[in-house]
């Protein structure tokens, strides 16, 4: 019997030892795979600008991956565009929705898409893709740094906030949309509301895991008391600090359930922005020398095309003109949309005297174009270049009756409408209407052109 029973104990621990070995390398793989799965997810949910002058970020995840996201770009003109997204779980389950999402965002931005269509296409992509019941709850801003204003769009995140510290005012962007991933097509609303922001003004971006954070005693921190920090704020660069140690002072460690997001983004005046300066290519990525091209929409193509990302994507082609690919989409898009807006559909920039004159200018332009019946905007490119230097010169013609372009032009007051002509006209070599005003052509030059 004890022979038996020691027989036993010895199956046993060898058993014993089996299974160990068997977890031990179970485990092994299971952080490789996470390890390898990490930095591809790091590589493509990267954070952009994030490190600019103007932001503060903090993020504390539950797991090794993070069900929270946090992406920021630059536009071709200069705007800022922020996205804070909370997935639904934890973990590599919560991480999966995060990837296609990173992608389309950082891509579309790159190519001059415009806040809207971003929203579109990932709220498309994550419907589509998702299963039921997995849904990222996001809030997506942009900063115009010229115009002082911000556009918001927020489905299902708390409240952000925009602090006025000149005054003490506290203005809370709430969520008026459904999360993204939830409904698709037409029945999703891409809307954004408009804020007037003022220079030193905080905008800041959190998850549901601050104020749903529970003390010791169960007690959630709550808004009101994120409110009471910002109001007992002093000095304004060091608020943000401030809230991160009175959040994590006040929850317990063995309380926390969800991620932590909180993003800080001061409006700054927009010649303090950093940009890299244009470098030339070397001779072996000179591109074609001389072409010319041009692109005609018309009527339904008009009301539902958007051809800046495609032009743009045309003149890229050109290695010698890719530096200075922020400065070419603003041309275009000023010109462009002068020739839709005022031309084809014949608006007054005066409404654009506020930030709600902002919002009522683009909604009378989105019902014009649902009622265009006839309409055509013609956009020609003739390239010519060569090694250290060349010119690409951009006619935009419109069959609308013309607009007054001096009057937009030499207007007083210029915080909303005709800054971006002013701009245009410094960007390029030059910049000449033809009367009645629905032919322009800009001339840009690069290198020693004379």
């Amino acid at each position: 019997a004890k022979i038996n029973a020691f027989a036993r104990m010895r199956d046993m621990h060898t058993m014993l030892q089996q299974q160990r070995d068997e977890n031990a390398e179970h485990n092994w793989r299971l952080l490789r795979e996470q390890e390898v799965a990490k930095r591809v997810f790091d590589k493509v949910a990267h954070p952009g600008c994030i490190d600019a002058a103007n932001f503060k970020h903090a993020i504390s995840p539950l797991a090794i991956f993070n069900g929270d996201i946090i992406l920021a770009g630059t536009t071709p003109v200069g705007n800022h565009v922020v996205l804070l997204g909370d997935f639904t779980g934890h973990g590599l389950d919560a991480a999966l929705g995060a990837m296609p999402l990173a992608q389309t965002f950082y891509s579309m931005l790159d190519k001059g898409f415009t806040q809207r269509d971003i929203l579109c296409e990932i709220n498309t992509k994550l419907s589509d893709m998702l299963p039921t019941g997995v849904f990222c709850c996001a809030m997506i801003v942009e900063l115009n740094y010229q115009t002082g204003t911000l556009h918001v769009w927020n489905g299902g995140l708390p409240d952000g906030l925009i602090y006025r510290p000149s005054t003490g005012e506290i203005i809370h962007l709430t969520s008026k949309h459904l999360p993204l991933g939830i409904v698709s097509g037409s029945k999703f609303n891409d809307t954004c509301e408009v804020y007037d922001v003022e220079l030193g003004d905080r905008v800041f971006l959190m998850s549901d895991g601050i104020l749903e954070s529970e003390n010791e005693h169960g007690e959630m921190y709550g808004e009101q008391r994120l409110i009471e920090v910002i109001k007992n704020n002093q000095l304004p660069d060091h608020l943000f600090t401030e809230i991160n140690v009175e959040v994590h002072s006040f929850i317990s460690e063995e309380s926390l359930t969800d991620d932590i997001s909180l993003l800080e983004v001061k409006v700054i005046a927009a010649d303090e922005l950093t940009t890299d300066e244009p470098m030339l290519q070397g001779d072996d990525t000179l591109g074609p020398s001389n072409w010319s091209m041009e692109y005609s929409l018309k009527d339904d193509a008009l009301k539902h095309f958007n051809p800046l990302p495609l032009l743009l994507n045309v003149i890229l082609q050109v290695p010698r003109l890719r530096p200075y690919s922020g400065q070419l989409y603003t041309v275009m898009t000023e010109l462009y949309n002068n020739a839709l807006e005022h031309g084809i559909l014949c608006l007054d920039s005066g409404i654009k005297d506020s930030a709600e004159g902002f919002a009522r200018y683009y909604q009378m332009r989105s019902d014009a174009l649902d009622h265009l019946e006839r309409g055509d905007v013609t956009v020609n490119f003739d390239y010519s270049g060569g090694h250290r230097s060349g010119e690409l010169v951009i006619k935009i013609q419109d069959s609308g009756q013309g607009f007054d372009f001096d009057k937009l032009y030499t207007a007083k007051d210029q915080t909303y409408s005709g800054r971006g002509m002013k701009l245009v006209d410094g960007i390029c070599y030059s910049l000449q209407y033809h009367e009645p005003g629905n032919r322009v052509e800009a001339i840009f030059r690069w290198g020693n052109t004379g």
